[in-house]
């Protein structure tokens, strides 16, 4: 019987072929379709389902072209229940007069989504009242428990709009409790076993088989606790958690019980925490515990001048990773809170409590608002606000005895919150409009108070405007800088720079942790702004066109010079013809023959031409000498904004991670080196910044820091820069010695080169190089340990480090041709003390730190691949305790191996911790590693930004409005915190050699796929496509028959490559994780997520070379690691045969994949990833920018090299590059030329990409989902593959 492989659904099929397909098969799909949709929505994974549906519509598509008659409209659209209300209408209204839906469902989640509960009640009664005959049928009991339950959930939260319930005496307590009871949307436990003709409840949404959902019995239990009836409230409690037990108990084992145990657990809290509100009502227990268990204790730091302090809710919510829980359900267990809140305060409205409770429920609402806004819910937080204003307006009616400000002060911190609800729902407009006159009633307010009393306010006047008025400027500025609603100058006089200096001045006299990070954000936010000024300035006047205006400016000077000497020359003139003493024929003579009048009216016409060459000059100068002064200016204000900022913000009240405000400060500091005028101001204010600045915040870019170290300090007097420079890395060094000796101890190994570098001749590479940069690193290790307030265990580690370092080199240089035995090479169990021999030899790594029994050293080195946690306070445990994170090295196993391949043969040793812990290294030699380093910097960078961003709804972007607003912001799937790119440690140790971390548990790609055997060894390992599809063609045979194809026929050589070799890589998930469903779906979900990332990262960063063994997967989770980065920023179009794809995603690629192929996860996750790079692509320019100034061989060498990388013949010349195998005569190019000039255009290309730009577009900047699509495109077009080189394996 014949196999149908449907495991790509559309994309198996492509349109052409449709003539050879059966219906059968197409109508077999779309079965296996419906299957596949029903296992996705139970397990919530509502990206896959998108992208199966949109392979699903293209076998529909082909089904109905082989097929007369043409399937439903309704069928298209595949509608889940995410899917907007006009889709949902228009399929609602195909099916007129039909029985209820599942769409009615849909419907109803909409509307619950949108918090249209109003509109939720009246659909829910209407879709009863409507199908009332037809009860019984139509809907599954599925949909009808799901509509009981939505309607019985709208009948509680209906409760949360009483505020009656806290305010009214008893009697008439009672009198709303009766009339609640006989609402329509009432319905007790007792009456659903008891008289039916009474129910209110639309009959389509009965109980099936007399069950009680969770939110009917809670429901029962909140309007029991209104009547205080604790026998009825406890049994209602009772059926809801017996409920809750049985679909737990029913989900064990079962797929979706992890995704669905938030929500289950979550009820199950709330459930306990209704059993403490029965022990505050009916047994007169104390609020105190349970509103400390809600978070709701109101102390001095919350509640001050009578009025509760609202900030002290924000400080906290932004220290919470609150948003990592989905907001559905966080907003079920506010609303019951809040519920239970106002029942509560009703019961204590005679007593003293009454006050802290109506303060807490502020606060709960409060919090209420600011969540559902985050979340990108704005209808929830303006109904939460409303309610909020309710509650606030009666309690400040009550305190009678409330400054005026402290009112007005409360006042403005919902006005403020309104307008950050109108920015959510993107009416940018009124949201600034409200943020300007709340700025303008504050200031009215201070001139006000100065008016009456005759000076500034008080104290405690300034305490409670002065925050609030510096987060409105701070607010205004923001939203006008985003939306370029106002001038530059405008906000920055007016509202960014007041919000800052404003809020630094609050800081002097109220030093609390809310106003710090209040500051730090303002002067961020100033800093930012104000950089990005000088940027454009700074572009401006070194522009061709500034340029050409400054000679047009230099001509009209010049020309006006020429003016001025003309006129003094007429008017000389003029003079002698009017002189006296001498005949008309003489002053004729002297005039040039000309008259009186013609002279002045020559006079007259210099004049006014020097006039108005005069008022052009001054406009030329006072325009020129304005805009250069600007960027002087500028570059000051952000730097000490950014000082500022970074020395308000401590470990305690972090505002995120300042990381990239650091890359931009540096990036400010480096680019201003080169201008003489500016680096002596400029050098000074780094100067307090180093001073000030903890050092941990320059430890993420010691590699950028490192590089400049130069021995001009020493040689040129009174360079700043240097000085600078040097004293931020003796802190680093210092403080955080784990994270900087090394990188200082391999600068200064600069000139340990053997016998070259990455097969460039040591001589010319040294030439290039220079001794400046060593030279100058050994000075300051030097320095360093003759510091007094150096710890004395620094200058140990450096000690010991330095042997360590000198004993890997050793091995690394060590020629592997030493280790042959009888014409065989030897690769395994070879001692390390074979690579050290001779008199004078560096002990070997088993030796070099002593023994276990005698130690040459007292503070032994950390493992050099698993450096430790940064610690904000120099915590390391002093070399005597093994720093958090890692383990201090405790031996080395006496015996290391070659690798199986690599050019130069690298040596794979074991390193032993204290702890016990065994970590394998690759230690390569002969070959330059910095720029490995440098790309795995900038993958942790990228995986720290995607960390912080754990909900893209965040990130604002005009162009990704579908995937950043809506979708990664609604569905944890697709949360950002989820994506990562697979990183492993390298340490450089010389220019010539370095240290990896060995990645365990991972296998080449194509090792898996492809048979693998060696010519001298008769087991041979047999790869998934072979023992998958045996009677296919081999990998050899596909690489003998597309290397032989001419290069006019290589499209139809891959084609035919194509139709004999089948993708095979989804059994690798099989294979590996068939223990568990539930792992293998989760496995496939990885690779996917980190095949997006890391194909949209290297294509930023130009990575090539990506063929089937320089990607791994890692055989226990499903991620994709890259190795091997030394075809970077876009050299491998250089090649001599160009890559013309921009990442790998060949047909296994996608095959591992699953039925959405790039459809869904991929696509989603590659946008998320193309958002955040987009938004910080500062920081990436400004990691990259470090090699301007490092000589990285690979960066400054010419792309001829990289071609000699693919054709194998090269030779090397004293420092040129020789092309070989040619019919022209000899080319030589200089390596040394141009060095920075490449590495510009390098950063240069990347920014373009970060901008949308991409070649084949003709110019056009790309959005974001635009520009994904348009990269998955080029990277599976056949004509693209099939122009790679062979040994790329595009068919793979």
């Amino acid at each position: 019987s014949r196999v149908l492989d449907v495991s790509g659904l559309g994309e198996t099929y492509s349109i052409t072929d449709v003539s050879n397909t059966s219906i059968d098969d197409l109508s077999c799909s779309m079965r296996l379709h419906y299957v596949l949709k029903s296992c996705l929505l139970k397990l919530n994974e509502k990206e896959m389902l998108r992208g199966v549906d949109a392979q699903a519509s293209a076998i529909r598509f082909k089904k109905n072209s082989n097929n007369s008659e043409y399937s439903s409209f309704g069928g298209v659209m595949n509608i889940t229940d995410n899917q907007d209300l006009a889709s949902l209408d228009t399929i609602l209204q195909a099916r007129f007069g039909s029985v209820p839906s599942p769409e009615n469902v849909a419907v109803s989640s909409c509307l619950e989504h949108l918090g249209m509960r109003h509109v939720l009640q009246s659909y829910l009664a209407g879709l009863g009242t409507m199908n009332e005959g037809c009860a019984s049928y139509g809907l599954s009991s599925m949909d009808r428990e799901a509509l009981r339950e939505t309607w019985f959930q709208s009948s509680w939260k209906s409760l949360q709009w009483d505020d009656s319930l806290c305010f009214v005496s008893n009697q008439k307590q009672s009198d709303l409790v009766n009339q609640t009871l006989t609402s329509p949307l009432h319905v007790s436990v007792a009456e659903q076993h008891g008289q039916k003709s009474n129910l209110k409840t639309p009959i389509a949404l009965w109980p099936i088989n007399n069950s009680i959902g969770f939110h009917e019995s809670l429901d029962g239990a909140l309007r029991c606790l209104l009547k205080h009836d604790s026998d009825g409230y406890k049994s209602n409690l009772g059926c809801a958690r017996s409920g809750l037990l049985s679909k737990i108990s029913a989900q064990v084992g079962g797929e979706s019980i992890v995704n669905g145990m938030t929500a289950l657990a979550t009820k199950l809290q709330i459930l306990n925490e209704l059993d403490d509100v029965y022990g505050v009502m009916f047994q007169k227990k104390s609020t105190d515990k349970l509103l400390q268990r809600w978070n709701l204790v109101v102390d001095d730091n919350n509640n001050s001048n009578g009025i509760p302090n609202l900030d002290a809710i924000d400080y906290e919510l932004s220290k919470k990773e609150s948003l990592d829980i989905p907001f559905d359900t966080q907003e079920f267990v506010f609303s019951v809170r809040e519920i239970a809140l106002k029942i509560i305060s009703q019961k204590h409205s005679t007593n003293k409590e009454f006050s802290s409770l109506q303060t807490c429920l502020i606060f709960h609402l409060w919090k209420f608002s600011h969540l559902a806004r985050h979340s990108g819910r704005p209808e929830i937080a303006t109904s939460a606000l409303k309610r909020l204003c309710g509650v606030f307006d009666l309690s400040l009616a009550s305190e009678h005895e409330l400054r005026p400000l402290s009112k007005t002060k409360a006042r403005m911190q919902i006005q403020m919150e309104e307008a950050n609800i109108l920015k959510c729902r993107e009416d940018v407009t009124s949201a600034i409009r409200q943020a300007k006159l709340i700025v303008g009633y504050l200031e009215q307010e201070r001139r006000k108070s100065k008016a009456e009393i005759g000076s500034d306010l008080d104290l405690e006047g300034r305490k409670l405007i002065d925050p609030l008025l510096s987060l409105a400027q701070l607010k205004c500025g923001s939203w006008m800088t985003r939306y370029k609603i106002e001038s530059a100058k405008t906000i920055l006089n007016d509202y960014l720079a007041p919000a800052a200096d404003m809020a630094k001045r609050v800081t002097k006299y109220s030093n609390n942790s809310i106003d710090m990070q209040r500051a730090a954000k303002a002067n961020f936010k100033l800093a930012e702004f104000v950089a990005n000024l000088y940027d454009s300035v700074a572009t401006r006047v070194k522009s061709q066109e500034w340029k050409m205006a400054g000679i047009a400016a230099q001509a009209r000077q010049k020309e006006y010079s020429e003016c001025q000497m003309l006129y003094e020359e007429a008017k000389r003139k003029l003079l002698q013809c009017s002189g006296r003493g001498k005949s008309g024929k003489g002053r004729k003579s002297l005039t040039g023959g000309k008259s009186r009048e013609e002279l002045e009216g020559e006079l007259h016409d210099i004049h006014v031409h020097m006039r108005t060459l005069q008022k052009e000059v001054e406009m030329d100068t006072k325009e020129r000498s304005a805009v250069e002064e600007s960027v002087k200016e500028n570059l000051h204000l952000a730097l000490e904004s950014y000082c500022a900022a970074l020395s308000l913000s401590s470990t305690e009240n972090d505002v995120g991670d300042l990381a990239e405000h650091v890359f931009r400060m540096v990036s400010l500091w480096f680019r201003s080196c080169d201008e003489s005028q500016l680096n002596n101001d400029v050098n000074k204010i780094m100067l307090k910044v180093a001073t000030t600045v903890p050092s941990y915040r320059f430890v993420p870019l010691t590699y950028q820091l490192f590089s400049r170290i130069d021995q001009s300090f020493s040689q040129v007097a009174g360079d700043q820069f240097q000085r600078v420079l040097r004293t931020i890395i003796a802190k680093i060094v210092s403080e955080h010695p784990y994270h900087g000796i090394v990188q200082l101890i391999t600068l200064s190994n600069g000139n340990k080169v053997g016998s070259g570098v990455s097969g460039r001749q040591s001589s010319a590479y040294l030439e290039n190089v220079g001794d400046s940069k060593v030279e100058a690193a050994k000075e300051l290790l030097n320095a360093i340990k003759n510091q007094n307030r150096c710890p004395r265990y620094v200058r140990e580690l450096i000690d010991s480090y330095e042997a360590l370092i000198d004993s890997y080199i050793t091995l690394a240089m060590a020629p592997t041709q030493q280790f042959h035995s009888g014409g065989k090479l030897r690769t395994k169990n070879i001692p390390l003390s074979a690579a050290s021999s001779g008199r004078n030899a560096i002990p070997s790594l088993d030796r070099v730190l002593g023994s276990s029994k005698r130690q040459r050293f007292s503070c032994l080195p950390c493992i050099i691949t698993k450096p430790p946690l940064l610690r904000p306070n120099g915590d390391y445990g002093e070399g005597k305790d093994d720093p958090i994170g890692s383990e201090r090295i405790s031996g080395f196993d006496p015996t290391f191996s070659l690798t199986e391949t690599g050019l130069h043969r690298p040596k794979i040793v074991i390193c032993t911790g204290s702890r016990g812990g065994r970590y394998k290294q690759l230690v390569k030699g002969e070959d330059d590693i910095r720029q490995d380093a440098v790309m795995q910097q900038v993958f942790s960078t990228v995986n720290g930004l995607l960390r912080r961003r754990n909900r893209a709804s965040k990130i604002d972007s005009s162009n990704a409005s579908a995937v950043t607003r809506k979708d990664l912001g609604e569905h944890p799937s697709l949360c950002t915190r989820q994506l990562k790119m697979a990183t492993y440690t390298i340490v450089p140790l010389s220019p010539a050699c370095g240290v990896l971390e060995w990645v365990n548990d991972t296998l080449p790609f194509g090792d898996y796929l492809l048979d693998k055997g060696r010519s001298r060894d008769s087991s041979i390992s047999v790869g998934a496509h072979s023992k998958y599809y045996p009677g296919e063609w081999g990998n050899s045979l596909c690489r003998m028959h597309f290397r032989n194809a001419p290069a006019n026929a290589k499209r139809e050589a891959f084609d035919v490559i194509c139709q004999h070799f089948s993708p095979a890589f989804r059994f690798f998930f099989l294979e590996r994780f068939s223990h568990s469903p539930q792992a293998w779906h989760a496995a496939r979900m990885l690779y996917t997520r980190s095949c997006a990332v890391s194909s949209i990262v290297g294509h930023v960063l130009g990575i090539g070379d990506r063929h089937s063994h320089n990607i791994l997967i890692h055989q226990k989770t499903g991620e994709v690691v890259h190795i091997d980065f030394g075809i970077v920023f876009e050299q491998g179009k250089c090649l001599a045969t160009p890559e013309t794809v921009p990442f790998r995603l060949t047909r296994d690629i996608v095959d591992g994949m699953g039925p959405a192929g790039t459809e869904g996860v991929f696509s989603h996750a590659a946008e998320a990833t193309m958002t955040v790079l987009r938004h910080n692509s500062n920081s990436l320019l400004t990691i990259l920018s470090a090699v301007v100034s490092d000589p990285l061989y690979k960066w400054s060498v010419s792309p001829v090299t990289a071609r000699e990388r693919q054709r194998g013949d090269r030779d090397d010349d004293d420092g040129k590059i020789m092309i070989a195998n040619t019919d022209v005569p000899t080319a030589e190019i200089n390596t040394n030329e141009n060095e920075n000039d490449a590495a510009s255009r390098a950063i240069s290309k990347i920014n373009e990409k970060l901008l949308g730009y991409e070649d084949g577009t003709a110019g056009e900047r790309q959005s974001i989902e635009g520009q994904v699509q348009l990269l998955i495109n080029s990277a599976r077009d056949p004509d693209n593959l099939c122009a790679l080189y062979f040994g790329w394996c595009p068919w793979l």
